[in-house]
């Protein structure tokens, strides 16, 4: 890899490592001090969207790097949103009035993959159409 490949992918590592420290924030916050707004959306959803989020932006980096297929980028950002989702599950369950839920990290993990295959979807798609001019 390329001294200039190599800063534009790490360049771009911070945004999916600060929605990531964003994720974890809000794990952070105890049970009964959940802000009422965040009370009103349901739970599922707002993990689902954390995760999609999260795993779009893993994708936008690795698929600057050249050697990885599509596949192997969804498998990555699968191990990497289950991997994150874990430990953002297990975190809870130091937190006062919150608890780690097997189906808040299956709907993570299914955020995650949402997300990477939007992002590969849509890359594909400009990808073509930047070809095709």
């Amino acid at each position: 890899m390329n001294r200039l490949l190599l800063t534009n992918v790490l360049s771009r590592w911070w945004i999916p490592a600060l929605i990531y420290g964003i994720i974890l924030a809000g794990s952070s916050v105890p049970g009964k001090k959940i802000p009422y707004v965040f009370q009103l959306t349901p739970d599922k959803m707002i993990h689902f969207i954390e995760y999609f989020v999260f795993s779009f932006f893993l994708a936008r980096v690795l698929v600057t790097i050249p050697r990885l297929t599509r596949r192997q980028i969804i498998w990555i950002c699968g191990a990497m949103a289950m991997g994150a989702a874990l430990v953002d599950e297990s975190y809870q369950s130091l937190i006062p009035g919150r608890h780690p839920d097997y189906r808040d990290w299956l709907i993570d993990v299914a955020g995650g993959l949402a997300g990477a295959g939007v992002l590969l979807f849509w890359w594909r798609k400009l990808k073509r159409e930047n070809l095709s001019r």
